[in-house]
């Protein structure tokens, strides 16, 4: 597959993930869940504005393949980059950042495996925890100070947030979203995808839910999604309907989870044509 390919696949991910109907508390084709400055016309021109940024990451694993710390140090300038890119997209709307870090780190790390012939998916997580080894001390157990909304979430719960689930090679996404995703490749599209989502808020220490709840909101979002996943995936559509109606009186949206569940989309994509 080659670089153009790769990245088209990673906005259309993006793009899958926007759509995706219902969402409880997040924006989709039907509604804009708890958030009040943005739609999904906003979240599908800020995935598009993203593609030279993700061409970059590719480029420069690709390129420096033997050096993955100094693969990631370059990333992180370009990401600032494409962070100001999303921001003059979206007037200032918080859309993709997460996101961009996360396909950041997994483009590059693609790259990188091209460049070294071992496109398979194994490889390209263990490049991804080759990159961020010790991540997490460095950014977030050593730090004195908190300034971004990652290590305020550090310092009130001690949730590692999506460094450690980066530096920990994607766990929640390997052990839980993709098999997931396989063993149900008999339900139509929507009903695994959205069965993807549970599962993710099932397990994921979210920090947007942090951020707007708090410990309870968190619980109160892990038991619903646990308690959906006992009904029959027919049922999703109709509970999820309902959960997003309580999910936006709360003020409640699970942006990390929504994150995980692009990359999940972006790794079945790819897995199968790299």
């Amino acid at each position: 597959m080659m670089m153009h390919e790769v990245v088209n696949q990673a906005i259309k991910a993006l793009i899958l993930e926007a759509a995706l109907t219902p969402k409880p508390g997040l924006v989709d084709a039907a509604d804009n869940g708890a958030h009040t400055d943005m739609d999904f016309e906003l979240f599908i021109d800020s995935a598009l504005c993203f593609k030279e940024s993700f061409e970059a990451y590719y480029q420069v694993g690709f390129e420096h393949a033997s050096n993955p710390k100094y693969v990631f140090n370059k990333i992180r300038v370009i990401g600032l980059n494409a962070e100001e890119t999303m921001f003059r997209t979206t007037k200032g709307v918080n859309t993709h950042k997460g996101a961009n870090f996360s396909f950041g780190v997994v483009l590059s790390a693609i790259g990188a495996c091209q460049a070294q012939q071992n496109t398979d998916l194994v490889s390209i997580i263990a490049y991804v925890m080759a990159m961020t080894k010790g991540l997490t001390e460095k950014e977030l157990t050593s730090l004195k100070s908190y300034q971004t909304h990652g290590e305020h979430m550090y310092h009130q719960f001690g949730i590692l947030g999506i460094r450690g689930e980066v530096e920990h090679g994607f766990p929640l996404i390997m052990h839980e979203a993709l098999p997931y995703l396989k063993k149900n490749k008999h339900l139509p599209p929507r009903q695994r995808q959205l069965g993807v989502l549970l599962h993710l808020m099932a397990k994921n220490d979210d920090s947007n839910i942090l951020k707007r709840g708090g410990m309870e909101a968190l619980s109160y979002t892990q038991h619903e999604a646990k308690r959906i996943l006992n009904r029959p995936p027919a049922q999703f559509e109709h509970e999820l309907e309902v959960l997003n109606r309580e999910f936006k009186s709360r003020n409640l949206s699970p942006g990390g989870s929504a994150d995980l569940l692009a990359l999940t989309l972006f790794f079945d994509m790819i897995e199968t044509s790299l």
